[in-house]
């Protein structure tokens, strides 16, 4: 019988989300899945000009963009995940999906957003299996994060931080949250991330 299982990466700046994606990917792969990648709209938002400052829009138009492009591109997922014909087991993972915009939003926002779409939060968060939260480097130790990584993060040290834990609250009532926390690697990070999604897969 087909499964297709949604995964949900998220976490604040600098946490290795999208490093830790294509690792995930090349294991499950590896490990007989189909893995389906959703990338994080924002970044390819900004690349194409649409940013929330320089007189361009404002955060609460840029989040309403960004949640319109995801919900297009998981609704398209989802669709050729049900059409592929010879894959039982498939995977979708998501670099930040739409409850991530409520991060960047007060509540009342968020709110606005949901209802533009004629979704509940509940209906969102019911749209993922497993939400993997990354942990941010800028909760550790301020010489581990920078902004190198992708040239369109904007915060600087405290916003991160400030992100990081707003995290924890947009998710706080999705029934299964696991959070990978900072290792003494990367690598080992990595590692974690991959036994996390092994034993929810269960292989």
């Amino acid at each position: 019988m087909k499964r297709i299982y949604h995964l949900a990466i998220t976490g604040g700046p600098c946490a290795g989300k999208s490093e830790g994606i294509k690792k995930l990917k090349t294991y499950l792969s590896k490990k007989g899945f189909r893995v389906l990648l959703i990338p994080e709209i924002a970044t390819s938002m900004m690349k194409n000009g649409i940013v929330p400052y320089d007189n361009c829009v404002t955060q609460l138009e840029f989040q309403k963009i960004i949640f319109e492009e995801q919900l297009f591109q998981e609704n398209l997922m989802y669709k050729v995940a049900e059409e592929l014909q010879h894959d039982l087991k498939i995977v979708v993972i998501e670099d930040r999906t739409l409850m991530d915009n409520k991060m960047y939003l007060e509540d009342i926002q968020f709110e606005e957003i949901l209802e533009k779409f004629n979704l509940s939060e509940k209906e969102v968060l019911a749209r993922y299996d497993l939400v993997i939260h990354m942990v941010s480097a800028s909760v550790h130790d301020v010489k581990f994060y920078n902004r190198t990584s992708n040239e369109y993060r904007m915060e600087n040290i405290e916003e991160a931080k400030r992100l990081e834990l707003r995290v924890k609250d947009v998710w706080k009532n999705h029934p299964n949250v696991v959070r990978v926390n900072i290792m003494p690697t990367f690598e080992e990070k990595i590692e974690k991330l991959k036994e996390v999604a092994q034993k929810f897969l269960e292989f």
